[in-house]
């Protein structure tokens, strides 16, 4: 079984929010802009997979501990590590249940915008199909 650091994975998350959060600010209105046109359908649709893909490695890390993390390894109080863990599965339980219920809202939020993004497509394609209708009977 793989061991997770803890303060790597921590310094992760935060390098990647602070990455999202400067790209927010330098673009604040670029998904509305490229939401017009079937590029932006795929774009946000692809923005929905990436959130997945964050999703599945936050639910990936937030099982139940079988090993401390480093830093409590070399503690003096390691030769308890059996007792230390039970501790530290107890401490974060709430923390577990929590990130399990963010997690499961965001995926059913995922496959509401999925279907926003699918009726919209479709929505889309049936008013270009009346403006060919349209057009056509302008003509004369």
């Amino acid at each position: 079984m793989e061991t997770i650091n803890v303060d790597q994975l921590m310094v992760e998350i935060r390098q990647e929010v602070a990455r999202q959060v400067s790209r927010r600010k330098s673009k604040p209105t670029a998904v509305v802009q490229r939401s017009t046109d079937a590029a932006g359908l795929r774009h946000l649709v692809g923005a929905l997979g990436h959130v997945e893909a964050v999703l599945n490695l936050a639910e990936s890390r937030s099982h139940v501990r079988t090993q401390l993390p480093d830093k409590f390894q070399k503690s003096p109080l390691s030769a308890g590590k059996k007792f230390m863990l039970k501790v530290f599965n107890l401490a974060f339980r709430d923390q577990r249940e929590v990130n399990a219920g963010l997690i499961e809202a965001n995926r059913h939020s995922n496959q509401i915008n999925r279907q926003i993004i699918e009726e919209l497509s479709s929505i889309r394609t049936q008013l270009n199909q009346i403006q060919v209708h349209l057009d056509r009977q302008s003509q004369p």
